[in-house]
């Protein structure tokens, strides 16, 4: 049968399967850049302040191990930013999830507008 000829369906179904690899992240922020290939990429990172590169700690005379020697502690000089997973997307794709993310955004506005009203 011709496609022309068969009827749409009155509804669709989408099933949402979680891969071996999902997980959730927390995101601090993101970095944009954009692909090869005309699409965009979004790295979302987590901020944190550095752990230790290095520490000593003195050794007791029993052999056991002492307090740490702060003086001699190594650590990085910046906040780190974890870049935990990206996502690339083509143009039309980031433009639905943009949309999307306005329409949740518009949502929460009220919700919070709602809750300082009742605060009151």
């Amino acid at each position: 049968m011709p496609d022309e000829e068969r009827p749409l369906p009155e509804s669709i179904n989408f099933d949402y399967l979680k891969s071996s690899q999902f997980r959730v992240v927390h995101a601090d922020g993101a970095f944009f850049a954009l692909t090869t290939q005309g699409g965009l990429t979004i790295s979302f990172f987590a901020e944190r302040q550095p752990i230790p590169r290095r520490v000593t700690h003195k050794v007791n005379k029993d052999g056991s191990l002492g307090e740490e020697i702060a003086e001699q502690r190594v650590v990085r000089d910046a906040i780190i930013r974890d870049t935990e997973v990206a996502v690339t997307m083509n143009a039309e794709t980031a433009k639905r999830v943009r949309d999307k993310l306005d329409e949740i955004l518009k949502l929460l506005d009220e919700s919070k507008a709602k809750g300082s009203e009742e605060v009151k």
